[in-house]
């Protein structure tokens, strides 16, 4: 039995505020899609290369340490928003 592949997604592909996110089985589309955005405004790191830290971002082009927030590839480009207080409901 082959295990699915598991992301985060836009339940029911919802493009308005305050639609749940869920673990979903990955089919590929736009509400299970995200793009790291960094709070320097400064976009994407080179791979493999040193960042203002002096720290090498890592093959796959994190950079280490640095505060980011993932914006939604749905057309209103929505950012994930995690509450303390939410239920799974």
């Amino acid at each position: 039995m082959e295990v699915p592949k598991l992301v985060i997604g836009v339940k029911g592909a919802k493009d308005i505020e305050n639609t749940k996110l869920g673990v979903l089985a990955k089919n590929g589309s736009a509400a299970q899609k995200w793009r790291v955005v960094y709070a320097d405004g400064k976009g994407e790191p080179n791979k493999g290369q040193p960042n203002k830290g002096g720290l090498v971002n890592p093959p796959y082009g994190m950079k280490p340490g640095e505060a980011f927030y993932l914006r939604s590839r749905l057309p209103m480009q929505r950012v994930m928003d995690i509450n303390d207080n939410a239920t799974n409901k």
